[in-house]
């Protein structure tokens, strides 16, 4: 009939559409079955696993496309059959053709599944590979003084400008041990030292001015409780300071003594501007003001340049200065890449091998075929 040439069949299309999905889960079941993706037991070598298997979540989009597809194809139909006139449907119609739409439809889900494999990442076997470990034990040593409230980095605190670096920082980070020390007056252990860097990232978001009641900027305590969280382990072991240097309380000999005698590096961040700003009474109570002299003048807090320089120079250490909200760190990254050439082991470690590109190549080369497909069917047309 006439009407065969512009209606698709509908029920060829689901017919190829079950073949499929039962052909490709066999094959699948097979291949994950000889594989050992089922053998708990099996070992590390010869066990297929996933490395992200939630990915396969996104294996709904392909029944989802498979309705759609089906309604498309229906919806279609039923505007041929409204006319009731056979002889005007090749005016107002293109003929089609089942098979090419089927085999279309196939190729653009077999993109899909193979895709969303590749997502998943098959892994399977281990390869060796040469690595060089570091051994750097990381101090950040960050000032939480009432001056570090002070909004004069492009109109955020100073605290917060600090936490921004320190967010960088540890996202820049690969296999270092870090520890956090916070101080003003006094200085107390935040974080000992771990690699558990989300940890650490948490951490730092909590840190507030009022976590050390006692003001002042005591470098030599927090230097000394920083140097008090490396472990005996031979390993290079570095301090990154943050700090505005208000207020500070003197660096003592011993101090110096002592850090140079473990080698510990010393970089300092020095955070604010020369022509600082006016110290808030609370942080979280803006409405309370500014914090005033006892002659009712407001506090300027400023960054102390020469302290910070001076202290870096005492320390054998590096000082950068910033007035910046998010401060460039790829200075101290630098220091800390130095810091750990000096102690790098070279290493052969096994490492799971990765089998993406399988899928991904599939995924591909489905894509191209489809583009064959419909290249030569309108030329066709």
């Amino acid at each position: 009939m006439l009407e065969d040439k512009f209606s698709y069949d509908i029920r060829k299309f689901w017919l190829y559409s079950f073949v499929f999905y039962i052909v490709f889960t066999a094959f699948v079941i097979t291949l994950f079955w000889f594989y050992g993706f089922f053998d708990a037991k099996a070992n590390a070598k010869n066990h297929l696993l996933f490395e992200y298997p939630y990915s396969f979540y996104l294996l709904f989009i392909v029944p989802i496309y498979t309705i759609l597809q089906f309604r498309a194809l229906k919806r279609r139909n039923k505007m041929v059959f409204t006319i009731a006139n056979p002889n005007l449907q090749p005016y107002l119609f293109n003929p089609v053709n089942t098979s090419s739409a089927i085999l279309q439809f196939l190729l653009l889900k077999s993109v899909l599944i193979f895709l969303i494999f590749a997502i998943a990442s098959p892994i399977y076997g281990k390869k060796k590979q040469d690595v060089q470990a570091s051994n750097l034990e990381l101090v950040i040593c960050l000032d939480v003084s009432n001056s570090m409230n002070t909004k004069d980095v492009d109109g955020v605190s100073r605290l917060d400008a600090s936490k921004r670096a320190l967010s960088q920082l540890i996202n820049k980070l690969s296999g270092e041990r870090i520890g956090i020390c916070v101080f003003a007056g006094s200085a107390f252990v935040q974080l000992p030292l771990t690699i558990d860097y989300h940890a650490a990232k948490l951490f730092v978001q909590e840190i507030e001015t009022e976590m050390v009641s006692s003001q002042g900027t005591n470098i030599s305590e927090a230097l000394v409780i920083s140097n008090n969280m490396f472990t005996k382990l031979k390993s290079s072991k570095g301090i990154f300071m943050l700090t505005d240097g208000e207020d500070h309380i003197g660096l003592e000999d011993s101090v110096i003594g002592v850090l140079s005698d473990r080698k510990v590096e010393i970089s300092i961040l020095g955070i604010g501007s020369e022509n600082g700003g006016p110290v808030p009474v609370d942080i979280k109570r803006p409405g309370l003001g500014y914090k005033k002299t006892s002659g009712g003048e407001q506090v300027i807090s400023r960054l102390n340049q020469e302290f910070i320089k001076s202290l870096a120079e005492k320390l054998n250490g590096n000082a950068s200065l910033t007035n910046q909200a998010f401060p460039n760190i790829n200075e101290v990254l630098t220091e800390i890449n130095q810091m750990k050439k000096e102690n790098l082991r070279n290493l052969e470690i096994e490492i799971s091998e990765s089998w993406y590109q399988i899928p991904l190549v599939m995924g591909i080369l489905s894509f191209a075929l489809l583009f064959i497909h419909n290249t030569v069917r309108l030329k066709k047309k």
